[in-house]
């Protein structure tokens, strides 16, 4: 009998994931004063990342990008703060702001890798604007067979 580790490949302790998913999301409206859930993935998987791209028809900044796993949040940001704090690309962050226009009203948020998932991933966008925004997403994802 052979010694030494077992054989953990051989055997079904490792999730096997299916193939790579795109959701992607567009032209949703989140109004003024509202919580609008944009995404929502079921099941057991991981993000391998993806992007929020965030239109205000006045240029304000004023308003949440949340993620959930499993209904818990993980992360809430706002554009503001993004600049103030400098958080950009390259920096190990669950969500970091590649695009800031203040002027044309176009932030845009990169979501990190690796997040695993067990029952759901959700983004919500918390609106305090005064108008409109206007909702386009990605996210490449995965999930268990």
């Amino acid at each position: 009998m052979p010694r030494g580790y077992p054989d953990y490949f051989g055997q079904s302790i490792f999730p096997k994931y299916g193939k790579t998913r795109l959701k992607t999301q567009d032209d949703d409206t989140v109004t003024n004063n509202a919580t609008e859930t944009v995404l929502t993935i079921t099941g057991k998987g991981r993000i391998f990342g993806g992007w929020i791209k965030c239109l205000v028809e006045t240029a304000s900044n004023n308003f949440w990008v949340k993620l959930y796993i499993d209904d818990n949040i993980i992360s809430s940001d706002q554009p503001a703060l993004h600049r103030f704090r400098g958080i950009i690309p390259g920096v190990n962050a669950v969500v970091v702001i590649t695009e800031y226009n203040s002027v044309s009203g176009i932030y845009t948020f990169t979501i990190g890798n690796e997040l695993t998932f067990e029952s759901s991933f959700r983004i919500d966008i918390y609106n305090l604007t005064g108008d409109n925004i206007y909702i386009d997403s990605d996210i490449y994802y995965t999930l268990v067979e």
